[in-house]
């Protein structure tokens, strides 16, 4: 036998790198600061929405209740807001490769 028949063929291996899966930190850190504005802001809120209705508790003896119109426009003023905050996530030179709005 020839030494060339002894010798075995060996596919090279390929071996597929992927990435190291980012860490989420940076995800729960985010959640825990909206967590802790959004209390702060609802309860900033509760807090002048009270203050507003006693005065109408002095003069009449119970609070108002809003008016539809009004929580409409506080509603799409909150959803406003929302949309702003999530612009926020995107960069500048991303949003131009995907061509902007």
């Amino acid at each position: 036998m020839s030494s060339a028949s002894n010798e075995k063929t060996v596919a090279p291996v390929v071996v597929a790198r992927t990435s190291p899966t980012p860490s989420s930190s940076w995800k729960t850190r985010y959640y825990a600061i909206g967590a802790a504005v959004g209390v702060a802001f609802g309860l900033l809120s509760a807090y002048f929405f009270t203050r507003t209705a006693e005065e109408d508790v002095r003069v009449t003896g119970q609070p108002s209740s809003p008016k539809t119109g009004e929580l409409l426009t506080l509603g799409l003023a909150a959803l406003a807001m929302v949309r702003q905050i999530a612009e926020l996530g995107h960069d500048e030179n991303s949003a131009k490769g995907r061509g902007k709005r």
